[in-house]
């Protein structure tokens, strides 16, 4: 599965434009709504832990121009970092670490991305709260009813 195309069909189903760009030499991916702004970055582990600050600082910069003139914007800034493979429990804590650093961005890291329920649930902090859950159009008082003749 091509993570960052999935991030960004995903993302393009909830609103969301998006862009591919190189930056610091990856291909990384800006998601935009009126309100909020992000960037999607895939790498392995051991890249998103040595590298996110750089990719978050030139993500930034790249961006302040527009960050000054939107001060929701300012608020709503995400990184999200994604890796197929599974983290060690360092590189965990290390993720977790990272995930609370609010300096500059609100971060999403999540590894072990091989599918799409994965990603959609790595995804659901920017996503819209979604019900799953669907109610037939049928008489609801014979429904208690029912269910009530079926206790002992």
């Amino acid at each position: 599965m091509d993570i960052l195309t999935q991030s960004a069909t995903l993302l393009k189903q909830f609103g969301y434009g998006t862009e591919f760009l190189d930056m610091a030499n990856q291909r990384v991916m800006y998601f935009e709504d009126e309100s909020l702004l992000g960037l999607v970055w895939i790498d392995d582990v051991s890249a998103i832990i040595a590298n996110w600050q750089e990719i978050q600082d030139q993500f930034i910069r790249a961006n302040a121009a527009k960050l000054r003139k939107s001060l929701t914007k300012t608020w709503n800034l995400y990184m999200v970092c994604l890796a197929s493979e599974r983290c060690s429990t360092e590189q965990r804590m290390a993720f977790t670490t990272i995930q609370e650093n609010f300096r500059g961005a609100r971060k999403i890291i999540q590894s072990g991305i091989t599918g799409e329920s994965q990603l959609v649930r790595a995804l659901y902090p920017l996503l819209p709260v979604q019900n799953l859950v669907s109610l037939d159009a049928e008489d609801p008082v014979r429904r208690i009813r029912e269910r009530l003749q079926q206790l002992p």
